[in-house]
Order: structure tokens, then C-alpha cells, then sequence
């Protein structure tokens, strides 16, 4: 599930996105020197940036970190505010609504 080389190749996305490791440093706000060590040594963006890269780049997170954006999570759907659900018989929303005038 966890392909090592998806954060590399998202990696380097981005930084042919930005043009170059310079640039890539000065749109997440670090050093050029920093950027090199990233792709050449770490191979993955640190978890600090991933969010910046995602919005500036159009890399997702889920490419540049899986291992804390997989994608297989699973979605709950938001609950409908505007029906009340209780998993009581006569729902606490229903008393609420009978003591107001």
C-alpha cells in the first residue's frame, strides 16, 4: 500500500512545478540548501509543508505524505443540522422544542 517512491516522484512534482530547488525554498520559506537536502536525502516533503505545497503546487498530500494523508480513510457523512437525531425514544431535540414558547 505504501509505495516509498510516491513521496519522491510527488516531491519532485513540485519542485518542476516551482521551476527550480530555489524557488521551491522560497515558496515553502526555506533554503535552497534545505530543499537539496529534502529531495536528495530525506526524499519526502517534512509534514510541516505539505499543506503550503499542496494549495501553491496542486501536488496532493496524499502523494507527498501517505504515510499521514492516506487516502483509504473512511468518510462519515456530516449529520443534517436541520433534523434532530437522538438516540433516545422521545428525543431530546423533541423535549427541548416542547418547553419553548
Amino acid at each position: 500500500m505504501n509505495n516509498p517512491h510516491r513521496s519522491y516522484d510527488a516531491l519532485i512534482r513540485c519542485r518542476d512545478a516551482a521551476g527550480s530547488d530555489s524557488q521551491l525554498g522560497r515558496d515553502l520559506g526555506i533554503t535552497q540548501s534545505t530543499i537539496w537536502r529534502i529531495i536528495n536525502e530525506y526524499k519526502r516533503l517534512p509534514a510541516e509543508y505539505v499543506l503550503l505545497a499542496e494549495r501553491l503546487y496542486g501536488v496532493s498530500r496524499h502523494d507527498l505524505r501517505i504515510d499521514i494523508y492516506p487516502i483509504d480513510l473512511d468518510v462519515v457523512a456530516p449529520m443534517d443540522c436541520d433534523s434532530p437525531q437522538s438516540s433516545e425514544p422521545n428525543g431530546a431535540a423533541h423535549r427541548l422544542s416542547e418547553g419553548i414558547e
